[in-house]
C-alpha cells in the first residue's frame, strides 16, 4: 500500500495519470486525479466516461497501439510537474469530493521521480529532480 502523501506527490509530478483497465468499478484513481486537476489517459470504458475527467485521452482497452499513441500524445501535450492553475480549479470544483487534498496544495513541491528525455513537446529536455518536499 502506498501512502496517500506519496500518491499525491507522484500524481502532481507526472505529466498525466494512466489507468489502462479492462474492467473498472467506480475508479478511485480517476477521482483522486480529478481532485488534483491532472490530465489522464484512460481505457474507453463507460464508467470512465461517466466519471467525466477533464483533459483525458481515451483508448480502446485491448488496443496496445492506441494506448501507445495516447501515451506519446499525452507526453507531448501535458507538461510534467504541478500546474497550480489546474490544481486550483480542481480544488474549487471538487472541494467536497476529496477534502483532504486541499491540505497539500500550498505546501507540495519537489519531484517524485525521474523522467525520460523527449525531443519534442512541453517536456522537451526535462529530467525532473528526485527530491520530495
Amino acid at each position: 500500500m502506498v501512502d496517500f502523501d506519496d500518491v499525491h506527490a507522484l500524481i502532481r509530478q507526472a505529466c498525466c495519470v494512466l489507468n489502462p483497465s479492462l474492467y473498472e468499478g467506480w475508479s478511485t484513481t480517476v477521482e483522486e486525479t480529478k481532485t488534483i486537476g491532472k490530465p489522464m489517459v484512460l481505457s474507453d470504458l463507460e464508467v470512465h466516461r461517466e466519471q467525466d475527467p477533464p483533459a483525458t485521452l481515451y483508448f480502446e482497452p485491448k488496443n496496445a497501439a492506441m494506448l501507445a499513441e495516447a501515451m506519446v500524445k499525452a507526453w507531448d501535450l501535458y507538461p510534467a510537474g504541478p500546474n497550480r492553475e489546474m490544481e486550483q480549479r480542481a480544488a474549487e470544483k471538487y472541494a467536497g469530493l476529496c477534502p483532504g487534498v486541499r491540505r497539500y496544495l500550498p505546501r507540495s513541491r519537489g519531484v517524485a521521480g525521474r523522467g525520460r528525455r523527449r525531443l519534442s513537446g512541453p517536456n522537451k529536455g526535462k529530467l525532473p529532480s528526485a527530491r520530495l518536499r
